[in-house]
């Protein structure tokens, strides 16, 4: 009764919040209280069975081919998929339309500094530009949303149709919204607080019904790099202490589920995971080089309005 009254609360005020961010009505209030109390458990949220309905097989965009088939099982008995590497011409082009205009600039909590490294970007600075500055000015932890309507390139390869055709068949529906997301996280010792709102403890995703996201290494990153870390199987079954909203210590992730379980996604730039974040995951917290990540979010409907960009799917092959 505890851990359901606090789920309760923690529910209410998310979505108070987020009316508030919003200036949504009472109806707005109500749609997103209901994705953030009764969807934060399990056999509510997967209710709505994923399908395998395709036989796309996949030949460009990565380094091996790969089935629509394949991936999708894969993510409904584990939660992610992490086998594929985006061929070096795409990975080349998905970093050079990462610019600082065709994003909205946002940091996590507090963080020193801030101020003067806003100031600091120039329109026209480029992913490499904004890591150098986010270094200059000691910031741990970066946000951009994409607007893709501004990125040609993030935007083909978010409606290929693999990606469309995994989303939908995932979230078994047509009703899909696609947003994008660039993390930078940045080697520095910062506080177990910082840690929590760079999103570096365990914690679950609840932000639609339903969604599916990508994410993608835009540089290597080995064990020092903050790596990502999930806990398989986590999106079907959790303990029922772990359905709020709230960050968990990897003590207290290890002691919960087997170790085998809690997987670490190391490899090369390009590197793909497909996960559902529903699922306990986090990012580690680097510790000697920057880790950068594209994230491309797949989600049934609008949900609960966190991000600022959205598209329909177009079903284009980059």
């Amino acid at each position: 009764m505890k851990i359901l009254i606090e789920h309760f609360i923690t529910s209410l005020k998310s979505s108070l919040g987020i009316r508030r961010q919003n200036k949504g009505n009472i109806i707005f209030f109500f749609k997103i209280w209901i994705i953030r109390f009764f969807f934060a458990f399990p056999k509510i949220r997967n209710f709505n069975k994923a399908k395998i309905d395709s036989r796309i097989i996949e030949k460009k965009l990565f380094q091996k081919e790969i089935s629509v088939k394949n991936v999708l099982k894969n993510i409904i008995k584990k939660g992610y998929f992490s086998e594929l590497i985006l061929n070096r011409k795409n990975l080349k082009y998905i970093k050079t339309n990462i610019i600082y205009k065709n994003t909205i600039f946002a940091l996590k909590g507090y963080k020193k500094n801030s101020k003067q490294f806003s100031k600091s970007l120039k329109p026209n600075d480029n992913l490499n530009s904004i890591i150098v500055k986010s270094k200059k000015f000691k910031i741990s932890h970066i946000g951009l949303e994409i607007n893709l309507n501004k990125t040609e390139i993030i935007k083909k390869l978010a409606c290929s149709n693999f990606f469309i055709e995994i989303a939908k068949n995932y979230l078994n529906t047509n009703n899909i919204t696609i947003s994008g997301q660039c993390y930078i996280s940045n080697p520095m010792k910062i506080s177990n607080q910082e840690k929590k709102d760079n999103a570096q403890f365990y914690h679950h995703d609840l932000e639609f019904k339903k969604f599916l996201k990508v994410f993608i290494y835009l540089n290597d990153v080995d064990k020092h790099s903050g790596p990502h870390s999930f806990v398989e199987k986590s999106h079907k079954f959790k303990k029922y202490k772990h359905i709020i909203s709230k960050r968990f210590t990897t003590n207290q992730i290890q002691k919960s589920y087997k170790l085998y379980n809690i997987k670490k996604f190391l490899g090369p730039e390009g590197k793909v995971i497909l996960e559902d974040t529903f699922g306990l995951h986090k990012g580690d917290v680097p510790t000697n080089k920057t880790r950068a990540m594209l994230i491309l979010i797949y989600g049934l409907g609008e949900g609960t309005k966190d991000y600022n960009f959205f598209i329909r799917p177009q079903n284009k092959n980059i």
